[in-house]
């Protein structure tokens, strides 16, 4: 016992001292060799721990403790001589010919072939095949129908039979197809059924461009031009869309298919209890489809923080009388690779 004040700073000193020090190349900025993980740079040393973030790896390595680390051989020095033992023989030299690669049909591939062509064992071209087509459905609304036949489109291409009838089901629907394939229709074909079938159906459009909202709003409101008068409501709400202009839209009702950004609708959710908001409980108490075109775009933080304006409307929707468990969610993209993992995120 001791009247004097504890010393924590002297308790954090002596404690620290019991932590054995890091070799100079396991530092903090320093790149180190892993045979699991490859390349990778240090981004902190917390204690024992080793935090290593690898260019092969989509998420930060913890390592718990660095000593048992090396002794394993888990990480490496970058240069030393494990890893100078781990190196890859050189890939023998390309067999395949400059004719060869000229006869890629496309430039930007004939580009990527000679980026790797040292890696390249042989070149095949398929030729395109082309799609199938299949005449209107027999049930499709007539009205609809009609509007397709004044557009000189008589057939549907197979993927756009296919999305319509997962919409008919009531399913999520993920649509990664080639620009100009067509994907626009496969979800306007439904929801637009459903509009006519069901005037009180509303859809939210999220698009990440303004421009992209304009060009695909006037597509729809095009094909919704040849409906009987007021049979489909298609508005659109970007930042330069007045107040006025906004109130508007949801009166005498709110539009069946709105288009909006997702800062607009990340504002827009805040003030749905306002007095202002009626129009736009109305809308979600009876929203159906929610279209996230580009949806590739959403990604790193944009994408995280995108996941959670998401789960923010299911809640407004469920808030205000709807079911967010009746909710169709249909992705879009030209672009992406891993489709399904992606939707689920």
């Amino acid at each position: 016992m001791t009247d004097k004040p504890t010393d924590y700073a002297a308790i954090l000193r002596a404690g620290g001292s019991q932590l054995p020090l890091p070799p100079e190349w396991l530092k903090i900025g320093a790149k180190i060799y892993s045979p699991k993980y490859g390349i990778g740079q240090i981004t902190a040393v917390l204690g024992k721990r080793l935090i290593v973030d690898f260019l092969e790896n989509p998420t930060p390595v913890h390592f718990p403790d660095w000593q048992i680390a090396i002794n394993q051989k888990q990480i490496h020095q970058r240069d030393s001589k494990n890893l100078q033992t781990k190196k890859l023989k050189q890939p023998e030299k390309s067999n395949i010919t400059s004719a060869e690669i000229a006869a890629i049909p496309r430039p930007v591939f004939q580009t990527i072939a000679q980026e790797f062509l040292d890696k390249l064992v042989a070149i095949k071209n398929t030729s395109p095949t082309p799609g199938k087509l299949y005449p209107l459905p027999k049930d499709l609304p007539i009205t609809l129908k009609n509007s397709l036949i004044l557009q000189n489109i008589t057939e549907l291409y197979e993927h756009q039979i296919e999305s319509l009838t997962a919409l008919r089901k009531e399913l999520d629907l993920c649509i990664f197809t080639p620009t100009a394939s067509g994907k626009t229709l496969c979800y306007n074909l439904g929801i637009l059924e459903s509009c006519l079938q069901q005037p009180q159906t509303t859809a939210l459009y999220i698009f990440p461009l303004k421009a992209l909202a304009l060009d695909q709003m006037e597509k729809l409101k095009k094909m919704a031009s040849y409906f009987p008068e007021n049979s489909v409501k298609i508005g659109l709400i970007t930042g330069d869309t007045s107040s006025k202009q906004r109130k508007k839209l949801f009166i005498p009702n709110p539009p069946n298919i709105l288009g909006v950004s997702p800062d607009l609708l990340h504002y827009q959710l805040y003030k749905i209890r306002s007095k202002d908001g009626e129009g736009w409980r109305n809308f979600f108490q009876q929203l159906r489809y929610v279209v996230i075109d580009e949806s590739h775009t959403y990604r790193g933080a944009f994408g995280a923080h995108f996941a959670n304006l998401m789960r923010r409307l299911k809640m407004a929707v469920d808030r205000v009388g709807g079911n967010s468990e009746k909710l169709q969610f249909i992705f879009s993209s030209a672009t992406i690779g891993n489709p399904a993992e992606m939707a689920m995120r």
